[in-house]
Parts: structure tokens; sequence; C-alpha cells
């Protein structure tokens, strides 16, 4: 919610608050700085998700285990039933960690959304 309406609000907006000359230099600021906040995004949560399982995983299995899964997850599958239960709980605590940074962002956005609300409302026609 909070990504759609602050991205759409922002590229629409950026031709009626900008010079024209200068338009596609704002334009191709507004996409570098969306790509760069997505890869600083994937970053981030790669390293959420890796932490926390090597943190999880590395208090209940032996360190060939923990490095065959880090290597490959498949391997999971050559685990026993309660070693499977363990990783799944490592990784499903580290997708929640991954689900609360995405909510802050998410957050983060609206109230950027609303820092760009104008009263009174600039009429575009």
């Amino acid at each position: 919610m909070g990504t759609g309406l602050s991205l759409t609000t922002l590229l629409n907006i950026v031709p009626f608050v900008v010079e024209r000359r200068v338009l596609a230099v704002a334009l191709g600021g507004v996409t570098q700085l969306r790509i760069l906040g997505g890869a600083v995004g994937v970053s981030i949560a790669t390293n959420l998700l890796n932490n926390t399982t090597k943190n999880q995983l590395a208090k209940q299995l032996s360190a060939d285990v923990l490095a065959r899964i880090l290597r490959d997850v498949s391997s999971v599958r050559t685990l026993s039933s309660a070693d499977q239960s363990i990783v799944h709980a490592a990784f499903a605590e580290g997708f929640h960690k991954q689900l609360a940074m995405m909510l802050g962002f998410c957050a983060a956005e609206v109230i950027a959304l609303a820092l760009m609300w104008e009263w009174p409302m600039r009429r575009l026609a």
C-alpha cells in the first residue's frame, strides 16, 4: 500500500513541480533512487535471513551440517525429521524478520506520502 501510493504519486507529480528543462533529470533521479532503494532493501532482507538462520542453527546443529545447509538448502531433506523442524523454524524466524523489515519500510513510505500532502491542494489542470 505504501509503495504503490507513494511511487505513483511521486511519478505523477514530478512533471508539475520541476521545470521542464530538468524534467528528464528529475524523473531519472526518481527511477535511480527507486532501484537503489530496492537493492538496499534486498540486501538488508538477505542479511536478516542469513544471520538469523545461522545464529539459530549454530546453537542446535553441528558445524558441518550447518555448512552443508548454507551451501545447499535442499540438503535439509537428508536430515532427520527433528532436525528438519529445527531448520524450518530457523528459516521461519528469518522470514518473520524480513516481513517486519518490509512493514517498517512500508510505514515509512506512508509517512513520506503524508509529507507530500499540500494544502491547499495543487490543481493540475
